[in-house]
């Protein structure tokens, strides 16, 4: 029956396979914002995306599941062929995110770009290029915009992808399955693989500037995970057919709370010099 109604819809010109591709302006968006999280060790720690209130931010920070770098010290973060030493600067456990922020003297590692006794305060050299962010603008902050069955795309990289992770995120399509009203959950039907905690999700939304990909949050697997792992009797998920993400509204609250702790602390240290 299934297949005769997709045979209907296709000879009708209302359904064509050809078409369900990610654009390549998107997929060149996603690359240039998504990193691949290793410890100072070298060691693969899952996903993240760099993100930023304002289109020419002075602030940029990545963000990723707490579960993932929350409990580290510094991290690397590869993103488009470039390397960046973070470290955790705003933390929510509960939602699961944190915000890290960027060490742009990177030639000095114990000098650091968000060290909590000194945020945000240092000038990167000349030499330096902060990386590409998704901008307050592309968040999803209306959940009226959403409803199951919209179209998603996660951007990630995992089992940290081999070599190529530096410049090639990996791309997986899902929908939105099911939403709850706490505005604390968004599960999504689609494929999850080990490593891919972090990673941002997108949904498409139109707009007077048309059809642009937006920020519908960040993947969080470990609480399905462990749900199928406990049904199925495993001890652990290599894949998940059904996960949960952290909204992007929550993301923004954190990230609103990073800038003003920013802000205050220049502030304060501007009082302090007068």
């Amino acid at each position: 029956m299934r297949i005769a109604v997709i045979l209907s819809l296709f000879f009708q010109g209302r359904f064509d396979p050809l078409s369900l591709h990610l654009p390549r302006n998107d997929a060149d968006y996603l690359s240039k914002r998504v990193a691949a999280i290793e410890d100072t060790s070298g060691r693969f720690l899952g996903s993240g995306f760099f993100v930023s209130l304002d289109e020419r931010p002075r602030w940029v920070y990545l963000a990723t599941n707490f579960h993932v770098a929350g409990r580290s010290g510094r991290v690397i973060a590869f993103v488009n062929g470039h390397s960046y030493t973070v470290r955790p600067f705003v933390k929510d456990s509960i939602a699961d995110i944190v915000l890290m922020t960027i060490d742009v003297r990177q030639r000095n590692a114990s000098d650091s770009f968000g060290d909590p006794d000194s945020p945000a305060s240092e000038t990167p050299p000349p030499s330096f290029s902060l990386p590409a962010t998704v901008q307050r603008s592309r968040f999803i902050l209306d959940r009226s915009l959403l409803w199951p069955g919209m179209f998603t795309v996660l951007s990630g990289y995992p089992f940290g992808a081999g070599l190529d992770y530096p410049y090639s995120p990996s791309l997986s399509f899902g929908r939105i399955s099911r939403m709850d009203g706490q505005d604390s959950m968004i599960r999504i039907e689609g494929i999850l693989d080990l490593g891919s905690s972090g990673s941002p999700v997108f949904t498409w939304v139109s707009s007077d500037a048309g059809e642009r990909v937006r920020l519908l949050g960040m993947a969080r697997s470990f609480q399905v995970a462990r749900c199928l792992s406990s049904q199925a009797g495993d001890t652990l998920v290599v894949q998940s057919g059904l996960y949960e993400i952290v909204p992007a509204w929550l993301i923004y609250k954190v990230l609103l709370k990073a800038d003003s702790t920013v802000m205050a602390f220049i502030s304060k240290r501007n009082e302090e010099e007068q």
